[in-house]
């Protein structure tokens, strides 16, 4: 076993979500109480890292890691699930972010309110699955995903950048393309799942101008899943909606938006860190309010104003807490 796979090993012994490497310094991993050094490691370094991480990342993402100055990409270790891998260059040498990709889980797995399933019965429409990094937006997305895969007979296209979660399915078919390798952009990307008959497109992390084209022309005919970066539902529907104001496209969004969820993970009791999920849903006085596109409107919208199945982040919270996953505060 390679010093790399060792150290997964480890990672998921302690429970950890994510491992971070750097020279002159041990092994840190992300637990539910911040960073952590891995047990019974020492300082790594610069060189030693280097010659873990050359043959690992192979010469062309070598290559394309010193021209870039840095890499996103997803990689296998021998005996280890698919991780989800972001190398740095800086002052210090080499720096690897790892994060292990498990098998999309089921949306009860990952304590996600039940009326999310709803989306997997919508045939068109804009979906938004939106929080800060690492708060579980590309699990929430695979979970929906997966979810849909299984109950829905869909023709089912995904556009990421890299291609992280694998998904299968017995009644739909999928096909999950990288943005760089399969297609050269989301636009293109989406014009093609169209021309196939696609009947769910995926998207992760495009931005938020590419989003508002791509959702004037996709969201009418299939159904559009993003995840895109953000803090809080409202806020980021705001930033989208300037940035669809600013192609005179807000009456495209009005009528396409269905739901938008904003992830924020919390310690979990016993270890571990779990999801609350604010959500926003399409109600007639948020289509007015996205139709108008003005800035500010939708922070005046009372909570009662939007659509069924919404939630506050503070509710979940709540939520969560009754089921004895968090701790009350």
């Amino acid at each position: 076993m390679t010093r790399l796979a060792q150290f997964v090993t480890k990672l998921d012994s302690v429970g950890g979500s994510e491992l971070l490497l750097g020279p002159g310094r041990p092994p840190l991993y992300r637990s539910a109480s911040g960073l952590l050094p891995l047990p019974g490691e020492g300082a790594i370094a610069g060189a030693e890292l280097e010659a873990m991480l050359e043959p690992w990342l192979g010469s062309e993402r070598w290559t394309h890691l010193h021209t870039r100055r840095t890499l996103a990409c997803v990689l296998g270790l021998p005996g280890q699930p698919r991780l989800r891998v972001r190398c740095t260059l800086a002052h210090q040498g080499p720096t690897l972010q790892v994060r292990v990709l498990d098998a999309p889980l089921a949306l009860s797995e990952l304590h996600l309110p039940a009326q999310l399933s709803g989306l997997a019965d919508v045939s068109k429409g804009l979906v938004l699955v939106t929080g800060p990094s690492g708060s579980g937006k590309s699990n929430a997305l695979a979970s929906l995903v997966q979810q849909i895969a299984e109950r829905r007979r869909r023709h089912i296209v995904t556009i990421e950048s890299p291609v992280e979660f694998l998904h299968h399915s017995r009644i739909s078919s999928i096909s999950q393309r990288e943005l760089g390798v399969h297609v050269t952009s989301f636009a293109i990307g989406v014009r093609s799942a169209l021309q196939a008959n696609a009947d769910v497109i995926v998207l992760a992390k495009p931005e938020d101008d590419a989003l508002c084209e791509i959702a004037t022309r996709a969201a009418h005919s299939a159904l559009l899943l993003c995840e895109v970066p953000g803090r809080g539902c409202v806020p980021t529907l705001e930033r989208l909606l300037a940035a669809a104001a600013a192609r005179s496209d807000c009456a495209s969004l009005a009528e396409t938006f269905v739901a938008i969820m904003a992830l924020e993970l919390l310690p979990k009791k016993g270890g571990g860190r779990v999801p609350a999920c604010e959500i926003i849903t399409q109600s007639p006085a948020l289509g007015i309010v996205l139709r108008d596109g003005k800035p500010g409107g939708l922070t005046k919208l009372p909570e009662p104003a939007f659509g069924p199945g919404s939630q506050t982040l503070e509710a979940a919270k709540l939520e969560l807490s009754r089921q004895g996953l968090i701790e009350t505060r």
